[in-house]
């Protein structure tokens, strides 16, 4: 699907909306992958299915290092605040927001690469975490010793999830 006609579904802003109240407890600049995992293991469809294959303690436990977005070439040293190639990220409240980091912008447009037809869902984003996790080998260890059994578990499980 072309970008400029991707929808993201509400279930989608809920996860990332979830990811930044996770990045901001655990008092990071950024939204990391641990942080957007987090919040896919809380959402309705996927959470229960994806913790089996990944859990949670090991999410939080794995400290991947910190991975800040590009900044944007043009940008100007008197603006009020940096821009970056990412995406910012609001609280559900509004209050608050965080940018990507560079891994989590990654992932979220493999993520968008995905979608053939329709919105884009959290089951479109877990597919671009297992296809990153492939290419970038600083997200293989919140995967574990045993990876590539891992992603298969997490791709039979965004199977199986309906449209």
């Amino acid at each position: 699907m072309p970008a400029e006609q991707m929808v993201m579904s509400r279930e989608l802003m809920a996860v990332l909306r979830g990811a930044v109240v996770y990045a901001i407890q655990g008092n990071h600049e950024f939204v990391t992958t641990a942080d957007l995992l987090l919040a896919l293991m809380d959402e309705e469809k996927l959470g229960a299915a994806l913790q089996e294959a990944l859990p949670r303690e090991r999410v939080i436990e794995t400290q991947l290092p910190d991975r800040p977005p590009k900044l944007a070439e043009d940008d100007d040293p008197t603006a009020p605040f940096p821009r970056y190639f990412s995406l910012i990220i609001r609280t559900p409240d509004g209050t608050d927001g965080r940018w990507l980091d560079s891994a989590t912008y990654g992932m979220f447009l493999e993520g968008a690469r995905q979608v053939d037809d329709g919105p884009y869902l959290p089951k479109h984003l877990v597919k671009g975490y297992i296809a990153e996790s492939t290419r970038d080998y600083g997200l293989m260890p919140v995967l574990g010793a045993n990876s590539a059994d891992v992603q298969r578990m997490m791709n039979r499980i965004i199977d199986a999830i309906p449209a």
